[in-house]
């Protein structure tokens, strides 16, 4: 590994702010009282820019918490995703698409809500000519063109150890979703190992969000096999949004990040213009060049972040 010794501090702050939708005040409790608290049901918390909420199912009915306020929602139609809408409120809506969501609380619209984690009230998942998807109480599991292998109803996972089990039924054979906690490698690496056994045969693929694998914020420890100027620091930290910041070596950036079937790539960034001494901006330029240049990425067996090139160029980072 090479390495230059260096000694320089340079101090920037950038901000930037998602505005909040105002909180709403409380419904009335004749409302929430609909569906009973019940500790066993299972929720997933989601965060909305600075805001957040939650959803659990009891039966048919969401239940949302949100902004200090407590609403039981209805599935109403969509043209995609799952919509639901609250109990004599139209104007607010819970709309999950993946693992996504828009939440509206009497007329105000949230910034886009992003799960806190795996969640276990709903799973993506798709392999080889087949995806699944499951939301509170359905389970519906298809062919990679859409069209409907089976529908199933499911009362919610269980944990068991590092893994959630949903048990469901069809109108045929019980159908078992296993969803193990364990990066599941491809293109893009994905948080969860998926089962789906059904009819005699087992679906084998890949599930979750591959953000969930990303958050936090990682320290370049190599870039294109010429290590980094010592103590220097290049980092990169996912956002919300699809959004990626850090210290470049000497500027701040910030870009976005796109996941697709095939890979990941980012997209045309901005930075700082402060000026160092010629080996930091040697490296910065490198760096940037291996943003641009990504094409997939990696999760080493010892847990490093490695972001690969079209021409195979490998830059390592490592969750700080």
């Amino acid at each position: 590994m090479n390495r230059t010794p260096l000694l320089l501090s340079c101090v920037l702050v950038l901000s930037a702010c998602a505005a909040p939708g105002t909180a709403p005040a409380s419904p009335d409790a004749t409302a929430a009282a609909a569906v009973p608290d019940n500790p066993n049901v299972f929720a997933t918390a989601y965060r909305c820019g600075e805001q957040s909420a939650t959803i659990a199912f009891a039966g048919e009915t969401m239940r949302l918490r949100a902004a200090d306020a407590v609403f039981d929602l209805q599935q109403s139609p969509a043209a995609s995703g799952a919509r639901y809408e609250a109990v004599g409120d139209p104007t607010t809506v819970f709309w999950n698409r993946g693992d996504k969501a828009q939440v509206t609380l009497r007329g105000t619209e949230w910034p886009e809500c992003v799960a806190t984690g795996n969640g276990s009230q709903a799973l993506r998942a798709d392999g080889k000519g087949w995806q699944l998807e499951v939301y509170g109480p359905r389970a519906t599991l298809s062919k990679a063109d859409g069209s409907v292998i089976a529908e199933a109803r499911t009362p919610g996972p269980v944990r068991y150890g590092d893994s959630l089990t949903w048990n469901a039924t069809t109108s045929k054979d019980p159908m078992v979703v296993t969803a193990l906690e364990r990066a599941c490698p491809g293109a893009v690496p994905r948080p969860l190992t998926v089962q789906v056994a059904w009819e005699g045969r087992v679906y084998e693929g890949c599930g979750g969000s591959t953000s969930t694998l990303l958050k936090g914020e990682w320290v370049v420890e190599d870039i294109a096999g010429t290590g980094i100027v010592d103590s220097s620091r290049v980092t990169l930290q996912f956002l919300s949004g699809g959004r990626v910041a850090g210290r470049a070596s000497c500027n701040q950036y910030n870009t976005h990040y796109t996941v697709t079937p095939e890979g990941l790539s980012f997209g045309p960034g901005m930075s700082t213009r402060m000026m160092c001494v010629p080996a930091l901006m040697e490296q910065e330029t490198r760096f940037l060049d291996a943003l641009q240049a990504t094409r997939r990425i990696e999760l080493a067996p010892d847990g490093a972040l490695v972001l690969v090139g079209a021409d195979g160029v490998r830059t390592k980072a490592r969750r700080e």
